[in-house]
């Protein structure tokens, strides 16, 4: 996948470099948009939606350490990935997830 450079930057997780974008495009009705991680060489690539919506660096980083943990492979033509969280555990979901309600 190719990651538009507008509203992305490089993020490097245990030496490993990554490309972590920001979809305001795809933003659900209240305005959260999900965040896309993918290996910088180009690869499938993960959907998480940030912690309330407020997306940091240090979540990314933890939501692809989790990923790769978990099996993911940053390959080219890899699937797409979503990664939730429930009760503050990740998991994998080859689903698009709805974003959470945080808060109520």
């Amino acid at each position: 996948m190719t990651m538009p450079k507008r509203g992305t930057r490089k993020l490097v997780v245990d030496g490993r470099e990554f490309a972590w974008h920001l979809s305001p495009g795809d933003a659900d009705e209240l305005g959260t948009a999900p965040a896309t991680v993918a290996a910088a060489e180009g690869s499938g690539v993960l959907h998480y939606w940030p912690a309330e919506g407020f997306p940091s660096p240090r979540e990314a980083a933890e939501v692809v350490r989790f990923a790769l943990t978990a099996g993911w492979e940053p390959l080219p033509h890899a699937p797409t990935i979503w990664v939730g969280k429930t009760d503050g555990e990740y998991f994998l979901s080859p689903e698009r997830l709805s974003a959470p309600r945080w808060g109520g």
